[in-house]
């Protein structure tokens, strides 16, 4: 039996490490309103706006780390900080209500969103420009109250569109078309500079990779070293054994070193990439943050350099699934920590596909044996994985699974960990 783990940002948080999305837009935030001019400790970067985010994942981490010991270098946060001044992505994400945006899939749909709105406004803008009957100034007001069909649609649009700069303020109740995307002949616009726009949002969209690599690599894996020797037992480890000790292969959706540094492991494949350590330009990051489909509107104007499966070909990811699983065995495969979010539905179809005999990559009498165990922590989450398998799966499929019990649940209690992983 060969037993495959698929973890996702469930796990890290499970080990109370801080990477939840409002974790990271939390503690960027306090980054850019702090006047760093010496080392910061635990208190110093946590006990503000993350503590008053979540009170208990903040009394966690000090539970489960030796908080004490804990540095932030100065010349680390001010360098995160000088980035986050000229990165219009970070200037839209932190505008953003908390509740709007709370999970990665949500960022995710985000970055969708910021895409749409602005194909939209290209197409809204080139039919003003070629309706011979009028002429635009490049001015935009601030909603449809006033006397002008030029205004943004939305609140939210008028936002996102100021965040990037693709407008900048003119006066009051109105702003202006940013001069460097368009051209202009006797104050009227001639043409916009689509490509200009596109290419300097997915140029500051790889900087924000950039901020992002910086906080898991300065920020979060200082966690790694201070785990509490007391918490190990019973939590990494069962009477010295190795929670993961039995595991053969593991695929990480998560681009952190979790794995290696909590419980020795190695050999694990990142499918979006990972951290990086010293990088000295763009092309070095290898971390994939984008969205994980098109529509036909955004594939028309060849947006593809925002989405997942561009960035892994481009950034040469470790983008093969599956791929050297044993024929010649049967498998349990193990959810830990993931969503199971369509967003990933290629991933989790091909799975499931090993439990079909007609797509299988494993040879017939194994396969009957070959089952799928998804680790939740609560009922409430059990039912969220539930319905985002039957949007991908179908509920046949997966109600045939789980009659045969070749489908379980379980809830992601220490013993039950260490004894299903284990068994």
């Amino acid at each position: 039996m060969e037993k495959v783990l698929i973890i996702g940002n469930g796990f890290d948080l499970r080990h109370f490490l801080p990477t939840k999305y409002n974790h990271f837009i939390c503690i960027l935030r306090e980054i850019e309103s702090s006047n760093i001019v010496s080392d910061f400790n635990f208190e110093n970067l946590f006990s503000n706006q993350f503590q008053k985010y979540d009170s208990f994942f903040y009394e966690k981490i000090k539970e489960f780390y030796e908080i004490d010991g804990l540095k932030f270098k100065k010349d680390d946060l001010n360098k995160i900080k000088t980035k986050l001044s000229q990165n219009l992505w970070y200037k839209h994400f932190k505008s953003i209500d908390d509740s709007h945006i709370e999970t990665w899939i949500d960022f995710e749909t985000e970055i969708n969103r910021v895409l749409e709105d602005i194909v939209n406004l290209f197409d809204k803008l080139d039919n003003k420009i070629k309706n011979s009957n009028s002429s635009f100034n490049g001015i935009y007001y601030y909603d449809y109250r006033y006397n002008s069909e030029d205004h943004f649609d939305s609140s939210l649009t008028r936002i996102l569109l100021t965040n990037l700069e693709i407008f900048l303020p003119y006066d009051s109740g109105r702003f202006s078309l940013n001069d460097k995307y368009c051209f202009k002949i006797e104050n009227e616009v001639q043409i916009i500079h689509k490509n200009k726009i596109l290419n300097n949002l997915y140029y500051s969209l790889q900087e924000f990779t950039g901020i992002f690599n910086d906080y898991f690599h300065l920020i979060v894996s200082k966690f790694y070293e201070k785990f509490r020797e007391e918490k190990k037992d019973k939590f990494l480890k069962h009477n010295d054994v190795n929670l993961l000790n039995s595991v053969d292969k593991i695929y990480s959706f998560n681009y952190t070193k979790t794995v290696e540094k909590l419980y020795s492991n190695n050999g694990i494949d990142f499918l979006h990439g990972q951290v990086v350590e010293d990088w000295n330009n763009l092309d070095d990051l290898k971390i994939v943050l984008g969205v994980d489909d098109l529509d036909q509107n955004l594939k028309k104007h060849k947006l593809f350099n925002f989405t997942k499966y561009f960035q892994k070909l481009h950034k040469q990811t470790d983008f093969q699934f599956l791929h050297d699983i044993g024929e010649i065995s049967s498998h349990t495969f193990y959810f830990w920590g993931h969503s199971l979010d369509i967003s990933d539905k290629e991933y989790i179809r091909e799975v499931f596909d090993q439990l079909d005999q007609s797509k299988s990559k494993i040879f017939a009498p194994y396969i009957i044996d070959t089952r799928i165990i998804i680790f939740h922590h609560s009922i409430s989450s059990k039912a969220d994985l539930l319905n985002n398998l039957l949007s991908i799966i179908g509920k046949d499929e997966i109600e045939g699974l789980m009659k045969q019990k070749r489908l379980t649940f379980v809830q992601a209690t220490e013993d039950n960990l260490f004894n299903v992983i284990n068994n």
